[in-house]
């Protein structure tokens, strides 16, 4: 194999015997899939808590989490903090009726305003 500096390293494939055959796929493939085992890379500008979700429930067994100082921040403040995050895309329908729902309280206010 030739590493990015230029150098040759030979690989016996015997001395890994150890290793198991994995596959990375991205968060949005795994939707819907249950793994043995999950890695997880998380951080960066897509990390929400529906992302989360679906990258920490894919496994019968073990989820270990990855990331970077720069995306976690000290104590892992940074991570958390976008991990809780919402970006949960509305339907039509539903956005028109939680506006319907607010204009009624509105008017309600409204009315108990003129009572007064």
């Amino acid at each position: 194999m030739k590493l990015d500096s230029g150098d040759m390293v030979r690989i016996t494939p015997e001395r890994y015997d150890h290793v198991e055959l994995g596959y990375a796929i991205t968060t949005h493939k795994a939707q819907g899939k249950t793994v043995e085992r999950a890695y997880v890379l998380a951080g960066g500008m897509m990390q929400d808590r529906e992302l989360s979700y679906v990258q920490m429930s894919r496994t019968r067994g073990d989820t270990k989490i990855y990331t970077e100082e720069r995306d976690a921040g000290d104590t892992l403040t940074e991570l958390s903090r976008e991990m809780y995050k919402s970006r949960q895309k509305e339907l039509a329908t539903t956005f028109e009726l939680r506006k319907e729902k607010e204009l009624g309280r509105e008017r309600d206010k409204e009315r108990e305003r003129v009572r007064e």
